[in-house]
């Protein structure tokens, strides 16, 4: 028997591509945590001050995760674009910027602009849009 909801694969590898982000975003607190402890004038307080304050960005791609799980594609789309235009157009500033033109921040902000435009299209597809609207 056919399982009507089941979640596409053009949705479920925009969930992947969040579960990406969630654990880069663990990845890069777990460092800034790390550096905060060893840090001259850090230390345990202020450890957990960058902690707590790292939960913030975490959110972000945690709540990209959940707004797929309750079939909100517009919420994913927006904060998906909170997360991933903004390091492209850094990574775009810093690859064109002064004598360090570098070709790998101009590949990875490409890379990233290509990501952030397929999962539009990803999420747009016909069963996609299929699934969104369909009650749970």
């Amino acid at each position: 028997m056919h399982n009507s909801l089941k979640m596409p694969l053009t949705v479920r590898i925009a969930e992947a591509i969040a579960w990406l982000y969630v654990a880069l975003c663990v990845v890069l607190l777990a460092y800034c945590v790390h550096l905060a402890y060893i840090g001259k004038g850090g230390g345990v307080g202020f450890a957990v001050f960058v902690a707590l304050f790292g939960l913030l960005p975490l959110s972000l791609p945690v709540g990209m995760v959940l707004s797929l799980r309750n079939r909100k594609r517009a919420i994913y789309l927006c904060l998906h674009a909170i997360v991933a235009f903004p390091v492209a157009a850094l990574w775009l500033l810093e690859a064109c910027a002064g004598d360090g033109r570098d070709l790998g921040d101009f590949i990875k902000a490409i890379w990233l602009l290509i990501m952030l435009v397929s999962t539009f299209a990803l999420l747009f597809s016909s069963e996609a849009s299929h699934w969104f609207h369909k009650e749970p």
